[in-house]
């Protein structure tokens, strides 16, 4: 048996057309960090790397990544069924299936498909954090929203932007204040402190499902890692699986699933 890895690496993928990606591109995109991984030597010793699909139907259609799977064994099938809304579920299966295929390794990780992976400044990345024993980390990029939506269960209703501060979340929370301080009275133009609120935020203090929690932090991007601790936290923990739960519930993910063709982009 070889050493646990530093870090386990589950890359998002699909076997089909899935949002706004063929079955052909994807298959593409693993082709090609497939190659480009080769390049570095920590792969399949510090780190290993797996791609994540749903699992396949049993569909003559699919035979092609059965395959796949056959031939290079680097794809993690997950008992789920692609949906733009199922990212998140994806991202607890995996941590599921580190926690009995990878028990000693220090971060379990997720990335996007349409990334290039530097594999070596990852690792080097990662254990410049200094990892303690049963520390709950989490590393990525941070975002800032400055929103949450009660009825749509959406944290993201505005743009926070990119930044390491949360200042930008924290002006576009200041203003949506005062929008819904002003209420009805504020009448219309330039005055109106909700005029330069996007449509969304508009709504959200129209129906007034403002939630008090924020600005608060999300670690989001193409690559973010938990620690083996932190991940297993959120494997136990109920609260990640009923936000999913009920999220598929609201009237708008609901509208966007029936939708013909399937939900958009956004």
């Amino acid at each position: 048996a070889r050493p646990s890895p530093l870090v386990a690496l589950g890359v998002l993928s699909a076997k089909g057309a899935s949002g706004q990606a063929t079955g052909a591109q994807y298959l593409a995109r693993r082709t090609s960090l497939r190659e480009s991984s080769q390049r570095f030597g920590n792969n399949g010793r510090a780190l290993e790397l797996r791609f994540l699909l749903a699992a396949p139907s049993g569909t003559v259609s699919e035979a092609a990544i059965v395959d796949e799977q056959r031939q290079h064994g680097d794809i993690v099938f997950l008992a789920m069924s692609e949906s733009r809304f199922n990212c998140a579920l994806k991202s607890l299966l995996w941590f599921e299936h580190c926690a009995t295929a990878f028990p000693k390794a220090s971060f379990y990780a997720l990335a996007d498909d349409d990334t290039y992976l530097q594999l070596e400044h990852f690792e080097l990345d990662l254990r410049s954090v200094g990892l303690q024993e049963n520390e709950h980390l989490l590393y990525g990029l941070v975002m800032w929203y400055g929103t949450y939506d009660n009825a749509t269960m959406v944290p993201h209703e505005a743009w926070g932007g990119w930044g390491y501060s949360d200042a930008g979340a924290v002006r576009l929370r200041r203003r949506i204040e005062r929008c819904r301080e002003a209420g009805s009275s504020s009448g219309g133009g330039r005055a109106n402190p909700c005029a330069k609120l996007a449509a969304p935020s508009r709504q959200t203090v129209a129906r007034g499902t403002l939630s008090d929690v924020a600005p608060f932090p999300v670690v989001n991007g193409p690559l973010w890692a938990a620690s083996n601790s932190l991940a297993r936290a959120l494997i136990a923990d109920p609260i990640p699986r009923a936000y999913l739960r009920d999220l598929h519930r609201t009237p708008r993910v609901r509208h966007a699933l029936e939708r013909p063709g399937g939900p958009r982009k956004s």
